[in-house]
């Protein structure tokens, strides 16, 4: 059994020609870079929740109704984010943000006289 912390492995074979000489077989497993846990935002959820997420998992961020995912100046009703190869998420988590009401404003007299404004 060989194994190595590293990503690769040099391996020399030397034969004393006795037996068959049919060749040999290599069989080896892998484990990808691990990313460390995230948290859901606030007002949000992540999916799949799981222990540990390794190179290549993806995760699902959504907002409670009435929250939206902002990053920046960008708005998002879902995002997603992937563990890479060096062990870090590709992108940092956004935040759930309450939406903007989509009421019209109305001044006072437009309430008085049950007017909307435009």
């Amino acid at each position: 059994k060989i194994q190595t912390g590293s990503n690769t492995v040099s391996i020399l074979f030397h034969s004393d020609n006795s037996g068959d000489n049919l060749g040999w077989k290599l069989t080896y497993t892998s484990t990808g870079s691990e990313c460390s846990p995230l948290a859901a935002p606030l007002n949000g959820h992540l999916e799949p929740l799981q222990s540990n997420y390794i190179f290549k998992d993806h995760i699902m961020l959504t907002c409670d109704p009435g929250y939206s995912l902002r990053q920046g100046d960008k708005e998002f009703e879902h995002y997603q984010i992937e563990c890479q190869r060096d062990g870090k998420w590709s992108s940092d988590v956004p935040l759930c943000k309450k939406k903007e009401s989509q009421r019209r404003h109305r001044s006072l007299p437009s309430i008085l006289t049950n007017q909307i404004l435009s």
